[in-house]
This record gives C-alpha cells, structure tokens and sequence, in this order.
C-alpha cells in the first residue's frame, strides 16, 4: 500500500480515499494534514465521503460554507467530476454491511480512470475483493478483552469503535506518510520545519 502511495505521488497523479461515514471522515482528516505536514499540493492526496454533506450534522450551514469551493467537495459524484489519469489511485475503504454504498462504490470502478485498492475487514459482506484488496481484522486482538466488560456493553462498543477508528487513521497515517517519503518530500530536516517553512 506504501508502495502504490509512493509511485501514484512521484508520477504527480493523485490518491483519493472513497469511504463512508466515520471513516469517510478519517480519510478527510488524513488527507487535510498532507499539504501543512508535507508541502504537498492539496490535491495529491484527497478525501471523498459517500453522500458528501449531506451525512454531516448542521447541514444548512455546512451546504452554505461548501458551495462552489473546490476544496470543499467531498461528494463521490465530486470526485468523479475531477480530472481521470491511469495513474490516479482510488482506495475504497469498505467497512459497511450497506448495499447502497457498494454499489456507488461499484459504480466509480466503471467511472475512474486509475488503480483502485480496497481496504476492508476479513469478514466485510459487500465489499468487492480482487487482487489488490487488503483485509484488516480491526480491533481483533483487543475486541476480547472489551467483550469481557460486564454489565457494561454500551460502554464496550464504544470502546471497539473508537479502537477501530485509531487503528484506521494509523493505517492511512502510514500509507500517506510513506508515500511522500517515497515521494522525497520527507526527510529528518524537512520534516522538523513547521507548516508556514514548508509550505515556501
């Protein structure tokens, strides 16, 4: 995945994260801290969330702030407006049991121009498997000693979800810092700078 990360990046194309929900949220937020963290341009690596604003609390405002601002379209109907390169990389990010996200998902494969990679669980019912899909058992090692909480379930969930988001967010951290790595963009010199230095 470091890999793909890195050669999409060095031949100037672009990574898009395709997901859902929280962990559409993640892939923004991953993809938000490349251009201060690395220098990179906003568009090497972008975030796009399937149903776009409309999932997001406080929709009126949100929908008001986002429109005709490139920065702030996240929608999948979005990112298949953008450019298509053969080299872009699409990474589907498939942690639902929901039929209608598969198949938009299903959908952008026939669309997009690029790779695609698809991160989902082992036991993920609707996520399209091929040779470049990539199955994490999220939280397995830690899901039996939550289950263990008695009387306490609510509180167990919690827990396995947001233990589930962290080891999310360190996957994507990695595959996107490895890439700039891969990129050039990263060295122990460059990377002690702060944000405005880098951005020069």
């Amino acid at each position: 995945m470091i890999d793909a990360f890195g050669k999409t990046l060095k031949s100037d194309a672009c990574v898009r994260y395709l997901a859902e929900d929280e962990f559409g949220v993640l892939g923004l937020i991953d993809a938000s801290e490349c251009p201060p963290t690395y220098g990179s341009s906003f568009d090497d690596v972008r975030g796009f969330i399937h149903n776009g604003w409309d999932v997001m609390d406080n929709r009126e405002n949100l929908e008001s702030f986002a429109k005709d601002k490139d920065e702030t379209k996240i929608s999948f109907n979005d990112c298949s407006e953008r450019s298509q390169s053969d080299t872009n990389l699409h990474v589907i990010i498939n942690f639902s049991e929901s039929d209608n996200f598969a198949k938009s998902t299903a959908e952008l494969r026939r669309k997009l121009a690029g790779r695609f990679i698809t991160i989902t669980s082992e036991n993920s019912s609707t996520a399209e498997r091929d040779s470049t899909s990539l199955s994490f058992e999220l939280f397995s090692q830690a899901d039996a000693q939550l289950t263990e909480l008695k009387g306490a379930s609510s509180i167990a969930k919690l827990l396995q979800q947001f233990v589930q988001h962290l080891q999310f967010k360190l996957i994507l951290n990695a595959a996107s810092t490895g890439g700039h790595v891969l990129k050039g963009l990263v060295s122990s010199e460059r990377h002690s700078k702060s944000a405005p230095e880098l951005a020069n």
